[in-house]
């Protein structure tokens, strides 16, 4: 009998062919209690009322939406986050969170524990209070590992994950030791767009951070799937203003999300397409050892030319 994720994987192979949104990510928030140099997420935009939300996720779930990740911002900001928690979750609808795991409240506790999510995901950024505070400008280590341990204490599944940048790749080996301290496996993200001030891991170093977490947390070999980017094919990415777009990372093409959620979703499908039609990507011979893709390209500084940094990470890839 095929496992869960054996499974999952199915439906998701089964969507991204038939161009099926089954994944939705919603951030539901763009406000956060930390401060790193590094983030994105530093403004004071106002929320999405839970209401929106409601109406957004009603239109998800109509058309075919099985899976949710909820980020931030830090999603636990959000006045209404327990209400859109449960709304969302009584639609049937398999959730993951991704949070800083600072602010976790009994009542949100109480409510992960009636209505158990998928799973819960943490970013580390240290592993004792002087890196939390060096990092995030808060003292809030003490507060995450509460968080971690109040999770698994609940049997609420729990991933942790770390990002490749100078400070923390500094201390990567204290930062792994404390996920396994806490009995916790320790993934990362591989890509950190270039920030003006901000210095980000050199391709060897970037490389030196992947493998040494590969073995320290070794996985068992996934099943082949043909998905490389869902982008809509079968998910979406809908932002704090309720603008769908790819992913976090690409602002464009984007439009706001009404009363049509598939239409949305049909008309960006189509932009996107186009937009990948004329990637410089298809005919690349370092192509098998590259991450990149129309938003790290964008990133970098143009999304129909190859990036230096991404050509530098495939070239140290293949040839290391």
């Amino acid at each position: 009998m095929p496992t869960y994720n054996e499974l999952k994987n199915k439906l998701l192979d089964y969507a991204y062919d038939h161009k099926i949104p089954i994944t939705g990510e919603f951030e539901i928030t763009s406000h956060c209690n930390f401060n790193c140099e590094m983030c994105y997420a530093k403004n004071t935009d106002p929320v999405l009322k839970k209401d929106d939300w409601f109406q957004i996720f009603d239109m998800a779930q109509k058309n075919g939406m099985l899976y949710a990740l909820l980020t931030g911002g830090e999603i636990f900001t959000h006045p209404d986050f327990i209400d859109i928690y449960e709304y969302l979750y009584d639609l049937g609808v398999k959730i993951t969170l991704y949070t800083n795991g600072s602010l976790l409240k009994e009542s949100i506790l109480h409510t992960l524990k009636k209505r158990p999510p998928e799973m819960v995901a943490i970013t580390l950024y240290g592993y004792d209070e002087t890196s939390y505070k060096e990092f995030t400008k808060s003292q809030s280590f003490n507060a995450v590992d509460q968080t971690i341990d109040a999770l698994k204490t609940n049997h609420i599944p729990l991933v942790l994950r770390t990002i490749p940048l100078p400070y923390i790749y500094q201390r990567l080996d204290h930062i792994i030791d404390y996920a396994k301290s806490k009995g916790c496996h320790l993934g990362y993200f591989l890509y950190v767009s270039k920030v003006k001030g901000q210095d980000r891991l050199k391709p060897k170093d970037l490389l030196d951070f992947e493998l040494r977490l590969k073995t320290a947390f070794p996985i068992k070999s996934q099943p082949k799937h043909k998905r490389l980017c869902g982008a809509f094919k079968n998910g979406y990415f809908i932002n704090h203003k309720g603008y769908m777009q790819a992913c976090p990372m690409m602002p464009i093409p984007s439009r706001k999300v009404e009363d049509d959620l598939m239409a949305t979703f049909k008309t960006l499908q189509k932009e996107w397409e186009t937009m990948l039609e004329a990637s410089p990507c298809t005919n690349c011979e370092h192509r098998d050892g590259c991450m990149t893709c129309l938003a790290r390209r964008y990133l970098e500084g143009n999304v129909f030319k190859c990036a230096a940094y991404l050509k530098d990470i495939a070239l140290e890839r293949n040839h290391g």
